[in-house]
């Protein structure tokens, strides 16, 4: 049967009233939201559920597109490359946030391609149902994700192509999510970071089903800003019906901040390491070496000494030096601990740069230095030659401030000689050593010594010396003989020399020369010495207030460590004053060693000593090599003569040259000349046709007690001026 063209318009006119009923009944019934679009993204139907949900009327929706109904340029595209997927790639299901109402709500969206007759595709339609409360977790978990910089994704085995992924995921990559399905085709080249992509490589190119198992790997990429992000891929293989992988399903998290921290706190790692490295480094240097010179200290050495000595396969021939400064206590004295450092990191480098750089140089304490030689051929010819250059060198002058001070050194010497060493052996060594340099300075005019083993004995006899002479200071040992000076123009007793004697209870009488050194190690020089000036001055008070003798004097011996004192002129003008006693009743006899030392200072003090009314004598004099020097450069009133010089003066003409020679310079000087140790008629003949002032020896009388001077006294007369005046006072002959 066929229809007219009326027919047929008529039976059209009622499928479309059928049709908007339809419609009409969905759009006025259903709970859902209901749009559809032509290929331009034009709105050609919305139902009143979607006008709500758009919070826009429908003349505001219909023949619209994106970019007339969104401001956001961002959602514009993202809605047109929406669409455009649908209707080339089909239907697709999701759930979307949406609040154009002003009010959240979660919408399950069933969007799919609409054709025509023929099949082809002339838009686009979605079903929307709100699924708010279904979603809050899903939504949740988006936060979540957003939060923690995680996106997932899936991934088809087959095509090699990525399926679906969150936009969280195309973030992280720092694309939009259109273009994260092309950038992932070429991920190796486009996102990998070049220094990472052999740890991607072998998850990109799975061939083989049992390959496909899960995986976590850590590796960086690049966006397309060139920025440089650490990430974190986890993925598991979903299954197909035959037991097959199909797919991947994964997640992808930035861990760039974790990173961040991480190589943070593995740089502060790394660096606390090298603080606590340097650190202990620091604390064994200081534990080894001396704080002061940097040195090895006494502690340590041996692990040095024996390190080397392994290195010599156990047996060596080694020769061992200990060094002990001269003067030492006088820097620190005169100058203060400031210069005695001063000396102290001087001589270790002076030390320190004239040996070779195997040998051991040490500061065992104090002044003291220990110097350990390795390879040193023919060790017991050389080392002579070795210290005499090393004290050359330390005695150089040292800068001290805008002044210069000079120390002297003794060396003790012992040696090992190709035999096995142990701490035992090195430390008998070392002590060996330590009992030669006590030797060297007991020496006069020596300044090293080897060991013997004969030094034990006298070594051990000084120790007891240095422990008994406390006792015998306070005990009553000591005592003060006098020796008469006799003018040799008329025989006249002018003066007396004091002279400290110790009687040791057991030992018997100890010589000077060794107790007087003593004292001065034992920091006991100053007591010895107000006790000898006490003893002294009370004579003197005696013989003047009990004989005819009233101006006589005294002359007492001063150490070089006692004019360091600064109370030495207080104690000198206490004492006198005690015994009413004037200042020119009493001589200080120096020595030349004074002069070394501090020529600035020494002058000082002696030009202090002589503008009070004392006199000074120069003691020893022509035993140094500069003594004539000295008598330029000091004001003295006296000059004594070594007793070497009168001994010798009558079996050598070369020394009576010498005396006669002292004598005329001491009279062009105007200064008076004793001579020491004049023992006989034919000495005390010479001398006073030499013209020398006083002599002082057995042949005028011993040392004698104060009782036996008072005897000794009543038989002599006494010139009526002072006989140790300078000379144009002396009384004619």
């Amino acid at each position: 049967m066929k229809y007219t063209n009326q027919e047929k318009l008529i039976e059209l006119e009622c499928k479309c009233r059928l049709y908007e009923a339809w419609l009409r009944a969905l759009d006025e019934n259903t709970n859902f939201d209901i749009w559809f679009k032509n290929n331009d993204s034009q709105y050609l139907y919305v139902n009143k559920k979607f006008e709500k949900a758009m919070g826009l009327s429908r003349q505001q929706l219909l023949g619209k597109t994106p970019q007339q109904i969104f401001s956001d340029t961002e959602r514009q595209e993202r809605v047109y490359a929406l669409d455009k997927r649908i209707m080339d790639k089909g239907y697709i299901h999701r759930i979307v946030p949406c609040d154009g109402s002003g009010i959240l709500q979660m919408h399950e969206e069933h969007r799919f391609p609409v054709h025509d007759d023929d099949g082809s595709v002339i838009g686009l339609g979605c079903f929307a149902i709100e699924v708010s409360g279904q979603s809050f977790a899903e939504e949740a978990l988006t936060q979540a994700q957003t939060i923690a910089k995680l996106g997932d994704w899936r991934w088809s085995i087959k095509e090699k192509c990525l399926i679906s992924c969150s936009d969280q995921f195309a973030q992280l990559l720092g694309v939009s999510v259109q273009e994260v399905f092309s950038l992932m085709h070429r991920r190796l080249d486009r996102v990998v970071y070049p220094g990472d992509r052999h740890i991607v490589e072998p998850i990109v190119n799975r061939q083989h089903p049992d390959e496909h198992t899960p995986y976590h790997i850590e590796y960086r990429i690049v966006q397309p800003n060139g920025a440089i992000r650490y990430v974190v891929e986890i993925a598991q293989p979903l299954l197909g019906n035959e037991g097959v992988a199909v797919e991947y399903v994964g997640i992808l998290q930035d861990i760039t901040e974790q990173k961040r921290i991480e190589n943070e706190l593995r740089e502060a790692k790394e660096q606390l390491e090298v603080r606590v490295a340097e650190r202990t480094r620091n604390l064994e240097y200081i534990a080894s070496h001396d704080s002061l010179t940097g040195l090895l200290n006494r502690s340590s050495y041996l692990h040095y000494f024996n390190h080397r000595v392994e290195q010599r396969g156990g047996a060596v021939d080694v020769a061992i030096a200990i060094l002990d400064l001269d003067s030492f206590k006088l820097v620190n004295d005169s100058h203060g601990h400031l210069a005695g450092d001063t000396v102290l990191k001087t001589v270790a480098s002076r030390l320190r740069g004239s040996v070779k750089e195997n040998d051991i140089v040490v500061r065992l304490g104090g002044d003291e230095f220990a110097l350990i030689f390795f390879d040193l051929n023919n060790a017991e010819t050389n080392i002579k030659k070795i210290c005499e250059r090393l004290k050359d060198i330390i005695c150089s002058p040292i800068a001290v401030g805008h002044i210069s001070v000079r120390v002297g050194c003794s060396f003790g010497i012992s040696f090992l000689k190709d035999e096995p060493c142990n701490k035992e052996v090195l430390e008998q060594a070392m002590a060996n050593a330590d009992i030669a340099l006590y030797k060297a300075k007991l020496t006069q005019g020596a300044f090293y010594s080897v060991f013997e083993q004969e030094m034990g004995a006298e070594v051990a006899y000084r120790h007891r010396l240095e422990n008994d002479f406390r006792a015998a200071l306070a005990g009553g040992q000591l005592s003060v003989a006098f020796q008469p000076q006799i003018y040799m123009a008329n025989d006249a007793l002018c003066g007396i020399e004091a002279l400290a004697r110790w009687h040791h209870p057991e030992l018997g009488n100890i010589t000077p020369d060794i107790f007087i050194p003593i004292a001065e190690e034992c920091g006991l020089i100053d007591q010895l010495s107000e006790f000898v000036l006490q003893q002294s001055c009370q004579c003197i008070e005696s013989i003047r207030s009990e004989t005819s003798h009233k101006n006589i004097k005294v002359a007492v011996n001063f150490s070089v460590a006692q004019f360091y004192n600064e109370n030495l002129l207080g104690k000198i003008h206490d004492i006198l004053a005690f015994y009413a006693l004037p200042p020119e009743a009493l001589e200080v006899e120096v020595t030349e060693s004074l002069f070394i030392q501090n020529p600035e200072y020494t002058k000082s003090i002696l030009d202090q000593m002589r503008n009070h009314g004392l006199k000074v004598s120069l003691d020893d004099f022509g035993t140094g090599y500069s003594s004539l020097s000295y008598l330029k450069e000091f004001e003295v009133d006296t000059i004594k003569l070594d007793r070497t010089f009168i001994k010798a003066m009558t079996v050598q003409d070369s020394h009576l040259k010498i005396v006669d020679g002292i004598i005329k310079l001491a009279k062009s000087l105007d200064l008076m000349v004793v001579a020491e140790g004049v023992e006989n008629q034919e000495q005390h003949a010479i001398l006073t046709g030499l013209g020398c002032d006083i002599a002082q020896g057995f042949l005028h009388g011993k040392p004698m007690s104060e009782q036996q001077l008072l005897h000794f006294v009543q038989d002599k007369s006494i010139s009526k001026t002072t006989p140790l005046q300078k000379r144009e006072c002396r009384p004619p002959s």
